[in-house]
């Protein structure tokens, strides 16, 4: 599943151009084929002095940090002891009341011996009855808050087989299930059902085993009026009116297991789109008004297929892949097994498809199924094993499609993301302290595991990256896992230890801070690496990292080092007086914020430098002395004018836009379709325009009135309304 971190409800066609300009930026990818760094890999050529074991130079004192590492009683899921095989679920609706109807028979095998205890999930279901149908007796029960437990009318051995049945009925308490607009009473917005079981919210609304490392095939029956479209796990079987009833009733089977918090259905008036390739079938879904559009908004879902296919040497194991957005959804998009659900703001026109897309939600909800619904957490505390990867292979994709740029680019997002969360509090990235399973939707599972995943896949190499993961895949797959599982196969394929880099990065909280020394007064150059992170509240890590330095004839070196304390310094190769740059970690492989003692003109020299990362930082770097050293403008402008990068262009234009007046009206508006390819900015500049210039006889703003683009066109139209 991909969180929604900001609840806002934009129109399904009209899209706030304001906030596409702020949680749309990184979603909109440019094909950049940016050069590798030049690479000359010298190992062994660095001296490191380690500071912690002797002579020290005195470390500065630390600020108390703010951050907090959150603390709770440890969270287990109750030991399983019956495996549910199968489950058939019958539902039908009362529009009127938001109430299901439903019955459901479960089919279990017995786990251990002498049992005569079964626990079912249920939170919100009445119950009406219960009864076992190998010879259709009621069965007594109990119930708590959240759990039907039943006592047993005689003991059952180790594989033993008991089938129940279920008749309940749900008036769910918005969890799980979802009624949207049921009376139509809400003018201009459909009628719509739909479910998000992550992580235990399916028993919200149906009996059932709600735990992640359940798994079972599933039949589902939904009983709606004619005008609705149903869609569910698995493939539709059958389809129609049953004698003496005035709903249609839509049969859906799931032949492979799942973990039950993965069944889903959704209701509506919908088109669709369906077609066959490669032994998958592939069923996209709209509204109605969005026909027309249905093959752009969803165009890149077999490339992203094949490409997963190929780099996992393991094909997609579901059969179908089906795609629906739903209005008011309280995720951007959850993985149910064979159908991704998403918000409904993915839906654009193919004009506005040109300028806007949602590609990263769409590979993440894809891959989930490898990673999540294939292969699953075994509990809440391993979830970042799911939502890491999915996250990760945002990164992924963008590298094949668009390149390291683009990459890069969506590592710096994640990156600030995660650092905006850890001033406030830093966990491990696996943890059972949470307070409910709903804790653990953060940065620290989606953002910080993705980049973890990132630094391994960095260290073991690409070619060992995709070995591992098809081993992990294979192995577990239809099956339940934890991070012990994951390490296994790093160490399996590479031979090498990596259960102390799981700890440190998995089951420890934090990240390194590094205060970052260069200093070329000596005759040899060195590096200082400080950690200054709080050590009271964190650890001492220890890393690899590439050191990157070039000297005056051009010559670009990338040498390993290793830091394994909190102070250590490096030396450097290369005389003093020939050495070009210095540069720890080019492109942020570790996890780790980075305080450097660079000046103004090393940061001027990073905004040209291969890597987008440091391109980036300088930026923000110079920044901060825009009002006290008014030259730096006409350097920004000068970035801006060289730089590749839509998305780093933009981030320029952002921090100078406030510092451009009158003086810089050529500059703003030489900014057109033709000179400026990234619609974000030619809205930027319209509205500077308007704000120097004014509106009267503005040729500018009349001439980005027929834009291209339909967000400038439309944004440029209102503003000239104004005059």
């Amino acid at each position: 599943m991909k969180v929604k971190y900001y609840n806002i409800e934009l129109m399904s066609n009209r899209i706030n151009l304001s906030l596409l300009l702020l949680l749309l930026a990184s979603c909109v990818a440019v094909n950049v084929n940016n050069e590798d760094l030049p690479t000359r890999v010298d190992k062994n050529i660095i001296n490191e002095t380690d500071i912690d074991t002797g002579k020290s130079i005195e470390l500065k004192p630390v600020l108390p940090s703010l951050w907090v590492v959150p603390t709770g009683d440890s969270k287990s899921l109750r030991v399983l002891t019956w495996d549910l095989l199968h489950q058939k679920i019958w539902i039908e609706f009362d529009f009127k009341t938001s109430e299901v109807h439903g019955k459901t028979e479960l089919r279990f095998a017995n786990l251990i011996p002498e049992n005569r205890t079964l626990i079912i999930d249920s939170k919100t279901t009445v119950i009406k009855n219960l009864i076992n149908l190998e010879n259709d007796e009621s069965i007594p029960f109990l119930r708590d808050s959240s759990t039907i437990i039943i006592k047993l009318l005689k003991s059952y051995e180790v594989g033993d087989i008991l089938t129940i049945g279920v008749e309940f009925e749900s008036s769910p308490p918005n969890r799980g299930l979802y009624f949207v607009n049921p009376t139509g009473e809400t003018p201009n917005k459909p009628t719509q059902i739909w479910t998000l079981g992550q992580p235990e919210d399916n028993s919200f609304w149906l009996p059932t085993v709600d735990h992640p490392a359940e798994r079972a095939t599933t039949e589902i029956w939904i009983s709606v009026p004619e005008k609705f479209t149903t869609i569910s796990n698995g493939m539709l079987i059958r389809s129609a009116v049953e004698p003496g009833s005035t709903l249609r009733t839509d049969y859906w089977a799931m032949n492979k297991a799942h973990a039950p918090y993965l069944i889903a259905l959704a209701v509506g008036e919908f088109v669709s789109s369906e077609y066959l390739k490669e032994d998958i079938v592939f069923k996209n879904y709209v509204e109605p008004s969005f026909a027309d559009h249905i093959d752009d908004i969803y165009a890149e879902t077999d490339e992203m297929m094949q490409f997963f296919n190929r780099k996992l040497n393991y094909k997609y194991p579901w059969g179908v892949y089906a795609q629906v957005p739903v209005r008011d959804y309280i995720a951007n998009g959850m993985e149910n097994t064979t159908l991704s659900i998403y918000k409904e703001q993915i839906q654009v026109t193919s004009e506005q498809s040109r300028d806007v897309h949602f590609r990263d939600l769409l590979v993440h909800e894809l891959i989930h199924h490898w990673f999540g619904n294939l292969v699953t957490s075994k509990d809440w505390a391993n979830l970042p094993l799911n939502e890491g990867f999915a996250t990760y292979f945002e990164t992924i994709y963008r590298n094949h499609r668009d390149g390291e740029t683009d990459a890069l680019w969506k590592s710096i997002l994640d990156r600030n993301d995660y650092f905006s969360e850890s001033k406030r509090f830093r966990r491990p990235i696996i943890f059972d302290e949470y307070n409910i399973p709903e804790d653990m939707y953060d940065r620290h599972t989606y953002e910080k595991a993705a980049l973890v995943l990132r630094m391994l896949h960095h260290d073991v190499g690409d070619e060992n990256w995709w070995k591992i993961l098809n081993s992990y895949l294979v192995a577990n797959e239809f099956k339940s896992v934890d991070w012990v599982d994951l390490k296994n196969h790093f160490n399996a394929i590479t031979g090498t230890d990596y259960l102390e880099f799981f700890k440190q990065w998995f089951l420890k909280n934090g990240h390194p801070e590094f205060k970052v020394s260069y200093n070329f007064d000596g005759e040899w150059p060195t590096v200082r690496f400080e950690q200054v992170q709080d050590l009271n509240k964190s650890e001492v890590f220890k890393t690899k990292m590439i050191l990157n330095f070039s000297d005056l004839a051009h010559n670009v070196y990338n040498s390993e080092v290793i830091i394994i304390s909190k102070d250590t310094t490096f030396t450097i190769p290369v005389h003093s007086d020939s050495i070009s740059y210095v540069i720890a970690d080019p492109n942020r492989i570790i996890l780790a914020e980075y305080d450097e003692n660079i000046d103004i003109n090393a940061a001027i020299t990073r905004l040209s430098h291969p890597s987008i990362m440091l391109r980036y930082e300088a930026v923000a770097f110079l920044k901060v002395y825009l009002d006290q050293e008014p030259h730096l403008l006409n350097i920004l402008i000068d970035a801006y004018q060289n730089e590749v990068y839509k998305e780093q262009r933009l981030h320029i234009f952002k921090v100078i836009a406030d510092y451009l007046d009158h003086n810089h009206l050529d500059f703003i508006e030489s900014v057109d379709v033709d000179s400026e390819e990234y619609y974000a900015i030619r809205i930027l500049t319209a509205d500077l325009s308007a704000k120097i210039r004014g509106l009267s006889d503005n040729t500018y703003l009349y001439k980005l009135s027929n834009d291209s683009s339909y967000y400038v066109a439309t944004h440029v139209n209102k503003i000239l309304s104004r005059n």
